[in-house]
């Protein structure tokens, strides 16, 4: 995470009066190193809350963490992709490392306390139809079985696997 981006977090958290151990230090997902390090937000030790998506699920990380309590720790883990697992996005093709990235933070919510609540969030209309907000033409999710006729299917289908093998791990 480039350092700039600590700093501006930094500042619009402060502004909602949170407790955040975790600033300046790295967290996120190196595409490099692929580690995986989760920004938490209020105490580290009593994570009452998971936030796992895209940018978007990053941008209710403040709201969320009002709603448990400034002192609750709150884990967020974002990246430009979809929370549907064994799927690459096609505008970013495999060096996203997005089966890797979802692999990773499947694994270490299974070790939270099954009474941590996990909040999915993504942009899912764009993986679909694409952004609003360019003429791109190269959207959409890489199956590792290849894309069917049906695509809405195909995603919907994969979409409610990846969420009930969630599921079964805690609340969703």
């Amino acid at each position: 995470v480039p350092e700039a981006v600590l700093q501006a977090e930094q500042g619009a958290v402060a502004d909602l009066g949170l407790h955040t151990p975790v600033f300046g230090k790295k967290c996120g997902f190196d595409r490099k190193t692929l580690e995986l390090i989760p920004c938490i937000y209020g105490d580290p030790d009593q994570v009452r809350a998971v936030v796992w998506g895209d940018s978007h699920a990053g941008s209710i990380a403040g709201a969320v963490q009002q709603v448990i309590g400034a002192k609750a720790g709150l884990a967020v883990y974002t990246h430009q992709c979809a929370t549907i697992f064994d799927t690459e996005l096609k505008s970013k093709g495999e060096g996203n490392h997005c089966k890797i990235f979802n692999d990773k933070v499947f694994a270490q919510i299974k070790e939270m306390p099954r009474d941590v609540v996990i909040i999915v969030l993504n942009r899912y209309s764009a993986n679909i139809h694409g952004p609003n907000e360019s003429t791109r033409t190269n959207f959409g999710i890489l199956y590792p079985e290849g894309a069917t006729q049906d695509s809405y299917a195909q995603y919907r289908e994969r979409l409610s696997a990846s969420l009930c093998m969630i599921a079964e791990a805690r609340p969703v």
